[in-house]
């Protein structure tokens, strides 16, 4: 997962282009652009800073309007320019100062979106974690060389699905860094400014020359808004059934903030994220240092806690795992006795008299016995919810953790059965 913040300016921020979503409900705020004099050898002519008003009619939805004014000193010419936009809420662009494009290069047989590209304004904070598989991809080994390097600044990151570069030896560390190359040339700056992922099939070599006709295609296509960040979060997927995005604002030392994540991972994220991809943007002014801590505490508590194919940790971890617990919620089958059971195979020094389970508040197990339960039927729904909350008490103190899980389906195990296929 990797995190991206801007630099900070202490007086006034310029923008490099039209900025939205940073207006709250019924607010207005104004920007100020670059300043700029170009001198010729006949004229002189001045830019002033191009001003945007935002003003945010209800959330998620403002009226970005640009204005900027040029005089040129010998010609006496005096002109004003101007635009409108309406914005939405979206994802890694909703924060100021980045721009995104994703596309298809031609990696996956398919032809579906298979390439995508963020790049920031200016150099940015950036911070990252990894899978603690000791077998990683050719892009983990770069993307650690480059943050040592750049003391946690980065400019990109690109990303491309279908192939993971993953058990490619020398070739594929040389493929990754010729991925951050071309990105640098592009978009200016140092390829240790760059990051890259990829994500797909393990053991095969990247298609260089499509990947490096992409990464020109989707340079001249950067953007902002809804549309680029959903083309975005659909290029890095590959056996995801929907493509994953989220954005947040907030208000953090009287100033409001913006947050924008895609994500991809479906049959392969324990341990530890695994084969997950998450790219995070965000306008928060915040150090390279405080920001990897912030990542990486909040993976720890998020994340780490997920599970999909593989103490009240090890409890959690037991439950979620479990091929019989998966396979009941999938059927929406209130058969309790195997979360009980997992608790017990956990390793937890857990005591069966002390045991108290609940599913969606409602008691079926109590202190080591099995509640009578007349509204079968009320359970039943509550298992075939969308989401389902297990609550385990093992009575064994004040301490408590959670743990994110999911189902085993008939398509889970088509997907995985013929991956390469």
């Amino acid at each position: 997962m990797i995190l991206l913040s801007p630099a900070w300016a202490w007086a006034y921020r310029p923008f490099v282009s039209t900025d939205a979503a940073v207006a709250e409900p019924k607010e207005c705020e104004i920007e100020l652009g670059y300043f700029n004099l170009e001198h010729t050898r006949h004229e002189n002519t001045i830019t002033t800073p191009s001003l945007v008003l935002n003003y945010d009619f209800i959330t998620s939805w403002e009226a970005v309007a640009e204005f900027t004014v040029e005089a040129c000193a010998r010609c006496a010419s005096f002109v004003l320019s101007y635009g409108l936009d309406m914005a939405v809420s979206g994802s890694v662009t909703r924060p100021r100062g980045f721009h995104a494009a994703g596309g298809t290069c031609g990696i996956k047989e398919s032809g579906k979106p298979d390439l995508m590209l963020i790049a920031a304004d200016v150099p940015c904070a950036a911070a990252a974690v990894f899978t603690t598989n000791r077998v990683v991809g050719a892009p983990v080994v770069v993307n650690r060389r480059h943050l040592a390097a750049t003391a946690g600044r980065a400019r990109a990151i690109v990303c491309n699905s279908g192939v993971s570069n993953s058990a490619t030896g020398a070739q594929g560390l040389r493929d990754a860094q010729a991925m951050c190359g071309a990105v640098a040339e592009r978009i200016g700056c140092a390829p240790d400014e760059v990051l890259v992922s990829s994500t797909g099939v393990i053991g095969r070599l990247l298609p260089m020359p499509k990947i490096l006709r992409g990464i020109e295609a989707l340079h001249g296509r950067l953007g902002r808004g809804p549309r680029v960040d959903a083309a975005a979060a659909a290029a890095i997927v590959t056996t995801d059934l929907t493509t994953k995005s989220a954005s947040r604002r907030l208000r953090l030392g009287g100033r409001t903030v913006s947050l924008g994540g895609i994500a991809k991972g479906s049959g392969m994220i324990a341990p530890n994220m695994a084969t997950m991809l998450v790219f995070i943007t965000t306008d928060c002014a915040i150090a390279p240092r405080p920001l990897q801590a912030a990542l990486r505490e909040a993976t720890r508590a998020s994340f780490n806690r997920i599970s999909v194919d593989e103490d009240a940790d090890r409890i959690g971890r037991a439950i979620v795992n479990s091929p019989l617990v998966k396979t009941a919620l999938h059927g929406g089958d209130p058969n309790w006795g195997r979360i009980v059971t997992a608790a017990g195979y956990s390793g937890a020094a857990i005591r069966a008299e002390r045991l108290s389970l609940a599913i969606g508040g409602m008691k079926v197990f109590e202190r080591g016995s099995p509640v009578a339960v007349t509204a079968t039927r009320r359970l039943g729904a509550l298992m075939r919810r969308k989401e389902v909350t297990f609550t385990l008490d093992v009575g064994m103190g004040p301490a408590s953790v959670e743990w994110l899980g999911c189902d085993l389906s008939r398509d889970y195990i088509a997907i995985n059965a013929d991956y390469t296929t």
